[in-house]
């Protein structure tokens, strides 16, 4: 089988399913398995559904201070400082988030009242 691999494991004492001349010795079979998300490549190309989850996330948000009666600037007051927070460590927060793109999606949500 191409792809596998045999990794010791010392010291466990369990042998008596695995045919082993040694049995302070176990030997555990790895398949060599891809995964796309590990592939910077793939990761990349991937910015327009993390961008669409970001909006949804804020609509979802929003249509719940909605629902529980907070008003609008409420809501983007503490979406935009949510944000903020999200973004203040590492990458810097897309250009799509910025506060007058949550302030406009909060206003939407808000429009469509809280059937989100």
């Amino acid at each position: 089988m191409p792809g596998r691999r045999l990794l010791r494991v010392p010291g466990r004492e369990d042998c008596s399913r695995y045919p082993l001349s040694h049995p302070d010795q176990v030997w555990v079979i790895l398949l060599a398995v891809d995964f796309d998300w590990m592939e910077a490549a793939h990761l990349s190309a991937r910015e327009d559904v993390r961008l669409d989850m970001y909006r949804r996330e804020v609509s979802q948000r929003a249509a719940l201070f909605c629902r529980l009666g907070y008003s609008v600037e409420h809501a983007i007051a503490r979406l935009q400082a949510n944000a903020d927070w999200d973004f203040e460590l590492g990458s810097p927060r897309p250009a799509e988030l910025s506060s007058d793109a949550i302030a406009e999606i909060a206003r939407a949500a808000y429009a469509r009242g809280s059937a989100h």
